[in-house]
């Protein structure tokens, strides 16, 4: 909790200054970066420990990821 609540306060400050839809893009290629190094540690962590990776997690990131991406392609669309 303490993790996750501290960089979205970092985030926060790294923020100040842009205008709210950059901010919001940032913040968006961030979070799609930081959910692709997750999944990937995942992996690559129950590989080594030879344990079952649970397709549920996975699945919920991804779901994210995509969710983000489609956000991302809305603000470049709207740029065009």
């Amino acid at each position: 909790f303490y993790k996750k609540n501290y960089s979205f306060i970092f985030a926060l400050k790294k923020m100040l200054g842009k205008s709210r839809k950059a901010a919001h893009k940032d913040y968006l290629w961030e979070s799609i970066y930081q959910l692709r190094l997750d999944i990937t540690n995942y992996v690559l962590k129950c590989k080594v420990k030879n344990k079952d990776i649970k397709i549920k997690k996975l699945e919920h990131k991804a779901e994210l990821i995509h969710k983000y991406s489609k956000k991302l392609k809305k603000f470049h669309s709207e740029l065009n």
